[in-house]
């Protein structure tokens, strides 16, 4: 029997991408406008929301950039 696996792209409103990131709202578009943070995607005339996987992978980005800053200044993030 074949398993099926969807792939199902998930939207998340700004509560949940502050929630998430831990940023606050200012922060968030801020660093949309300086074309830092993942773009919105506007899923309804009067409805935008972030795709969860770039805010992922955002995150991802900013765990490795200061992972390398850590190690290149010889220290340690413990």
């Amino acid at each position: 029997m074949a398993v099926t696996v969807t792939n199902t792209r998930r939207f998340l409103r700004l509560p949940a991408v502050m929630e998430k990131t831990g940023l606050s709202r200012a922060s968030i578009y801020r660093l949309g406008a300086l074309g830092r943070f993942p773009k919105r995607v506007k899923i309804s005339e009067n409805t935008a929301a972030w795709d969860e996987q770039e805010i992922d992978a955002f995150l991802n980005e900013r765990v490795a950039a200061t992972r390398d800053d850590l190690e290149s200044s010889g220290r340690t993030g413990t």
